[in-house]
């Protein structure tokens, strides 16, 4: 399931460098799913397991991928221990990877900016700040402002 939080104190991934760069092995970059995800997201196309063929930088090395990407690749590869992401690097457009990949394990997200939820997805979601559980955009941007407005104003 996908865990939302609030929470800055927690330990977790702070950019796709830091959950990717240095610790990727190539099976993070060859199986089917971060395949899929390389090629939703930026439209490029795993040449090898050192290479990566995008649209417009051309050939380029997996370090070079996308900071949402090594997020999502992370979250599909890491011990769900591990899984503990930020999103200041994820747009809306990496939301539903992340959502198909904690349909598998526990991933606990620090929210840094407001995401919007696709219309389509139905995938539950717990906000950890008040334990509810939410499965449409509707109610998953209601959350979302809820939780920004008791970081603005906590004595609401």
């Amino acid at each position: 399931m996908l865990k939302i939080t609030f929470d800055g104190s927690i330990d977790y991934i702070r950019s796709g460098s830091q959950g990717f760069d240095g610790m990727y092995t190539s099976e993070w970059l060859t199986n089917p799913i971060s395949r899929q995800i390389i090629k939703d997201i930026d439209n490029a196309e795993v040449l090898g397991n050192g290479a990566v063929q995008h649209p417009f930088l051309g050939v380029i090395s997996p370090e070079k991928l996308a900071g949402g990407i090594k997020i999502l690749l992370a979250a599909n590869m890491l011990p769900e221990e591990e899984c503990k992401f930020g999103s200041d690097v994820m747009g809306d457009n990496c939301l539903p990877w992340l959502l198909k990949i904690s349909e598998k394990k526990d991933i606990l997200l620090l929210i840094n900016h407001c995401l919007q939820m696709p219309e389509d997805m139905h995938t539950p979601v717990l906000f950890t700040n008040n334990g509810k559980i939410v499965d449409n955009e509707y109610d998953f941007t209601g959350e979302m402002l809820y939780g920004w407005l008791n970081l603005l104003h906590p004595d609401r």
